[in-house]
């Protein structure tokens, strides 16, 4: 899990930074995230097919070994000198189009081992898991950096070198993970009957109508929350003068408050589920409309540390919906759909980064607070709040 956990937070930080300290913009750290978006929007769907026909640990085996080696590439072309926003991008597109392949395995096989009765739980301490990492990995990163000579392009060269190691690890680490077979037998069948369960999968998504509220819930969420999260470290920087270990410090302080957050939602009772996730976005729209305004080092990290709690509530209970209301031979392409929705929440990253670029990224956080407090307003209403 940690294999896995260390370096997508590396990864989450170090990338939209890397972008703005190699172009001064915001929109250009707006592009390396659209790069991911597109394979990620197209083989979302694909993803979700093989994690209910092929052997879930080996899919996630290969996405970590693929991983460990896009990270190599980076390396590679950092300690050569050769650096430059384009090789990110390529970067960008490759790791785009691993996650979506990976990702449905590894959330359906949480699923799988845990059944429905203990998913709640289970989810929240994988997002325990995720959450302790953030409040380590970001500040023990950016302490490395400070301590580097350089800038923080030659700083990441070490970076991306940790990343490396940690994915390649991940593939061993999880080797033991043995008896978890296909949800659905493929029984050579044929590509066109293989998508054709592609088209099943979303048609039933689109019928269960439970499964339909979240996902809905969820883009209109994330889309807003996503800048926030993908831009931090460059606006830190940028915006309060924060050096590299300042930087560190203030992201961990988000994992803090989501390690907190993750342990509650996990000794949650399965009632009012979709009200508290609903409820919880409501609070980050507030959380960035702060943090837009601050000037304090001190108010920000107080916002910082109270923005993990909401976002463990988000992130957890999206995800324990989506799986409690999917039938286990769906559940992979269910997953699927909550991937591809990530992909089209990039775009709304990319957008926030042009319009950073023209009026300010403090207007546009608070542009984006407002817009985020109208969708939960008007989802209190909706269905999803009534999930449990």
């Amino acid at each position: 899990m940690y294999g896995h956990f260390i370096p997508m937070n590396m990864q989450m930080v170090i990338k939209p930074w890397l972008a703005y300290a190699l172009t001064g913009s915001y929109g250009w750290a707006g592009w390396v995230t659209l790069a991911g978006a597109i394979p990620m929007l197209v083989l979302s769907p694909i993803g979700g097919l093989l994690a209910d026909r092929l052997p879930k640990q080996k899919i996630i085996q290969i996405g970590q070994l693929l991983n460990g080696f896009n990270s190599v590439y980076i390396f590679a072309m950092l300690a050569m000198g050769m650096m430059d926003i384009y090789h990110l991008i390529i970067a960008g597109v490759i790791h785009g189009a691993i996650m979506p392949l990976m990702m449905p395995a590894r959330q359906a096989l949480i699923a799988q081992i845990l059944g429905k009765d203990q998913l709640t739980s289970g989810v929240a301490l994988s997002g325990a898991g995720m959450a302790i990492t953030r409040a380590v990995a970001p500040p023990l990163m950016a302490l490395g950096l400070f301590l580097v000579p350089g800038d923080l392009v030659a700083g990441s060269t070490y970076v991306y070198l940790v990343m490396a190691i940690a994915y390649f690890g991940a593939v061993f680490a999880l080797m033991p993970v043995k008896g978890y077979p296909a949800s659905v037998q493929s029984g050579g069948r044929s590509l066109k009957a293989a998508f054709g369960d592609i088209v099943l999968g979303f048609n039933y998504a689109r019928s269960n109508i439970s499964v339909r509220s979240v996902l809905v819930a969820n883009f209109f969420i994330v889309i807003f929350v996503m800048p926030f999260h993908t831009l931090l470290a460059p606006f830190l920087e940028n915006e309060l003068q924060a050096d590299e270990l300042t930087v560190g410090l203030l992201y961990g302080l988000t994992g803090v408050g989501t390690i907190l957050g993750s342990f509650l939602i996990g000794n949650m009772l399965p009632k009012n589920r979709g009200r508290v996730l609903v409820l919880a976005a409501a609070f980050l729209s507030v959380i960035i409309a702060v943090l837009a305004i601050s000037e304090s080092v001190l108010l920000t990290a107080f916002v910082l540390l109270l923005s993990g709690l909401p976002q463990a509530a988000r992130q957890t209970l999206s995800n324990v919906l989506v799986q409690s209301y999917s039938s286990d031979e769906y559940r992979g392409r269910v997953s699927s759909l909550y991937m591809m929705e990530f992909g089209f929440t990039m775009f709304g990253v990319f957008l926030f980064g042009q319009l950073a670029d023209l009026i300010g990224i403090r207007t546009g956080l608070l542009l984006t607070a407002v817009a985020l407090l109208i969708v939960c307003l008007t989802l209190l209403r909706s269905r999803v709040s009534k999930l449990d």
